[in-house]
Parts: structure tokens; C-alpha cells; sequence
């Protein structure tokens, strides 16, 4: 992961390289069959991440947003190939129909829903999420259709229903809020807290495997 100033944060997956120039050094998905995406531990906070704001855009910004369900931190897997640990996304897909699963749950996919924004360092053009639930692991990915039940369907900024490619996104992060859970003790919601990327726990960034074909 890296600092490309106004422009908000980028990263590069080993397939990439850690020298890796534009646009290989943003999230992007342009590797073959390759995701990049960020895992972020609030620790012992939960909260519901409101809003998204993103520096710069290569056109194509369709990105999804999960939810850890679990009442223990997700575990993460050493491997001899694994740097700090990985995550296997695919076998921990959060299942609503059986009572007491817990996993990554999907918030939602957005199709080019955030707007560039590199003359704000901490993202004034950030889009809110639509999210409800609390958590203390968040999951900010290029958009990727495993992930997203195996379809296409996203949302955009008016949260009207649209569909997202499969291919060719590319962002750089630049800012996210987040509300804590519950009412605070006055019987008030307590405001967004906005938090630059300096002050955010990154347990990493991952890469997977993509599924699903290219749709036009």
C-alpha cells in the first residue's frame, strides 16, 4: 500500500509489484484474475463505515464493500506465499439463511458511485455507503462478483439499481467515515467521525482470485 499524495492511497499486489506505476499502483483490478482490495481492523471499536471518499479515479470505479460478522476477528492463514497472513473471502461468505453463521457479509457494490476528488486531500466528495450494521473489520474492494453473490447488480449514488463490469476498475482511497454503533447515553447519535487513513488500523491488502466472466 501507498501514499500518492492528493491523489488518496493506492496498492499494488504481488503480481504488480511493489515499484508498480500508474495505473497498477491504485486498487485496481487490471491484473488478470486479480483483485486488489483492504482489509481495515477498527480493533476494539465497531462501527458502521458511513461514507467512502476516493482521490482519483481511472474512469472505471465499481467497487464493493464488506462486513465482518463474527464475534472473534477474522482468521487469517500463514502460508510460506502469505505476507502478514490471507484470508480465504471465498469459504467465509457470511450465509443469511442459517441462523448463527458468521462471516464477510456484503454492504453493498457501487458502480462508479464516488466522484475524484484530488484538490480535497481527505475526499469532500465522499459517498455514503448506505450501510447499517456495525463492525469492527471492514473490506473495501475493487468490485469483484464473488463477493457480490455472484452478480453484477450495484448500486449508484442515488442508490438506484444498475450493473457494475467486471473488469478495468481502478481507484485510490482517499478518506472514510464512520458512526459508532447504538444511541450514546444522551438518547443521541453521536456525529460521523472522519478518519484520515494515517490514523486507521490496515491489517493489509489482499489479492484473489476473481470469479465470473466479463459481461458488456
Amino acid at each position: 500500500m501507498s501514499s500518492q499524495g492528493n491523489s488518496g492511497f493506492g496498492a499494488a499486489s504481488r503480481a504488480e509489484g511493489l515499484g508498480a506505476t500508474s495505473p497498477d499502483n491504485s486498487f485496481d483490478s487490471f491484473a488478470p484474475g486479480t483483485t486488489d482490495m483492504m482489509l481495515i481492523d477498527f480493533g476494539s471499536a465497531s462501527v458502521i463505515l458511513d461514507k467512502i471518499g476516493i482521490g482519483w479515479t481511472g474512469g472505471d470505479s465499481d467497487m464493493t464493500v464488506m462486513r465482518w460478522t463474527g464475534s472473534t476477528a477474522p482468521t487469517r492463514v500463514d502460508g510460506a506465499t502469505s505476507v502478514g497472513g490471507k484470508q480465504n473471502l471465498t469459504n467465509n461468505l457470511y450465509n443469511s439463511v442459517t441462523p448463527g453463521t458468521a462471516g464477510w457479509q456484503l454492504v453493498g457494490s457501487y458502480d462508479d458511485g464516488l466522484t475524484g476528488d484530488n484538490l480535497t486531500p481527505f475526499g469532500g466528495t465522499a459517498a455514503n455507503t448506505g450501510a447499517t450494521m456495525a463492525s469492527s473489520w471492514w473490506l473495501i474492494s475493487t468490485f469483484n462478483t464473488t463477493l457480490n453473490g455472484g452478480s453484477t447488480n450495484c448500486k449508484n449514488t442515488a442508490a438506484g439499481a444498475v450493473s457494475c463490469d467486471v473488469s478495468d476498475d481502478s481507484f485510490k482511497l482517499n478518506c472514510i467515515a464512520t458512526k459508532p454503533a447504538g444511541v450514546g447515553p444522551s438518547g443521541s447519535v453521536p456525529e460521523p467521525t472522519s478518519l484520515a487513513f494515517a490514523f486507521v488500523a490496515l491489517a493489509g491488502v489482499f489479492g484473489m482470485r476473481r470469479r465470473g466472466s466479463k459481461k458488456a
